[in-house]
């Protein structure tokens, strides 16, 4: 199978007929002088070689406006390749109109014409034979590290840098200690957020614990649990009395040990409970028996530039992201302060990583700074980024919210 695709700016639109019916060969015809980039086919080639699949991607640069030629030089690729499909989703109008023609001069050939529907996931069948490359065929589903790929980035994990994306394994959506700390951050979620901080001041230890500081530098925290306000360290107290944290003191400092590494993650920073609980939410989101999302990340570190040989990697970290098939889910989470700068950033990371398909989400879990403000919402509404206020909001609510997203 051959398949001819109009260059779109959206990458999955580019490969998803691929994605759905593997080729032995793509022909991508752009209207721009140079055709499409050597860097997106090879980025386009390096996903399916990850998948154990090799297409051969070419480009064919045609002048949008000569249709004649545009008909001469479709006639030519059908001539030599059978069984070609045209995806007609992107491109000049005048494609559509030379693909039309070559295979209502040609029917032979048996020319495919179709366009894929990526938001209903449905195949319009332009030729009108009653087959599309559906046919027995599943929908296409790609991961949140492939989808990254594809948009010219690359997640970076754990196992590569030690601030790098952690990969929850299923055991953390039922996990009873994660239930606990939930039901004690959403009933207190500014005093929360103080003594996470407090944590965060600690010094950690090679043993998984964490050590107060000598003296107290932060105007804003204290350097001790004993020194924290009564809300904050009302915090502690639960922690250790359900069995979370054990704290103990010796010459004047604290340390603090952790029932489990997933427990010392989510006490590491303010907001990394929410993240968790998010994608908890998430993964656990059924319809019919289905999952409703087919991949989930938290704290996930996007090297921007895509080169994992580049030593000077730029980053940037989106706190949650989902994918529904080929459509993305991007989500900061705030359990504290939130400003306009916020909202910009997930907006821009969600445009370059996401693409067209993509949605921006803003979870808050404290109401606090600006996120109360007209003018915060209305900008939030002008970058097209959906809010759920989560703090005077039931569990059961929430969960339904974060699996409308799939919609």
């Amino acid at each position: 199978m051959t398949i001819v695709e109009f260059v779109d700016k959206s990458n999955i639109d580019n490969i998803s007929s691929a994605l759905i019916r593997t080729p032995e060969r793509v022909i991508f015809v752009s209207s721009v002088k140079r055709g499409i980039s050597k860097s997106q086919l090879e980025r386009y080639r390096a996903f399916f070689e990850k998948r154990g699949i090799s297409i051969e991607f070419t480009g064919l640069s045609l002048a949008p406006f000569k249709v004649d030629s545009i008909i001469d030089a479709f006639d030519k690729i059908t001539k030599k390749y059978e069984n070609c499909v045209f995806d007609l989703t992107g491109g000049n109008e005048s494609y559509i109109v030379a693909a039309a023609t070559v295979a209502e001069r040609f029917p032979e050939r048996k020319i495919q014409l179709h366009r894929y529907n990526i938001e209903s996931g449905r195949i319009v069948d332009l030729d009108r034979d009653g087959k599309t490359i559906l046919d027995g065929a599943q929908l296409p589903v790609i991961s949140v590290a492939e989808n990254i790929a594809i948009n010219g980035g690359r997640v970076i994990f754990e196992s590569e840098k030690t601030s790098g994306t952690h990969v929850w394994d299923d055991s953390v959506l039922y996990d009873e200690d994660v239930d606990n700390m939930w039901t004690i951050c959403k009933e207190s979620p500014n005093p929360w957020n103080f003594a996470v901080g407090v944590l965060e001041r600690f010094v950690k230890l090679e043993n998984g614990s964490a050590r107060s500081l000598k003296d107290d530098r932060d105007p804003k925290l204290p350097a001790s649990i004993e020194n924290c306000p009564p809300a904050a360290k009302a915090i502690f107290t639960k922690l250790e009395h359900a069995g979370l944290i054990t704290v103990s003191v010796s010459d004047g400092r604290e340390t603090v040990s952790f029932k489990s590494e997933t427990v010392r993650h989510c006490l590491a920073k303010s907001g990394n409970l929410l993240e968790l609980q998010v994608y908890r939410l998430a993964k656990k989101a059924q319809n019919g028996g289905e999952k409703v999302f087919t991949d989930a990340l938290t704290g996930v570190l996007i090297d921007i530039d895509g080169d994992d040989a580049n030593r000077l990697e730029l980053t940037n970290e989106i706190d949650v992201i989902l994918q529904r098939g080929l459509k993305p889910v991007f989500i900061s989470c705030k359990n504290g302060d939130v400003s306009n700068d916020e909202l910009y950033k997930l907006k821009v990371v969600t445009a370059r990583f996401g693409g067209k398909y993509a949605k921006a989400v803003l979870v808050l879990g404290a109401p606090k700074g600006e996120v109360s403000s007209a003018n915060f919402k209305e900008r939030a509404k002008e970058y097209r980024i959906s809010v759920i206020e989560i703090y005077n909001m039931t569990d059961s609510k929430f969960q339904k919210r974060i699996a409308n997203l799939a919609h």
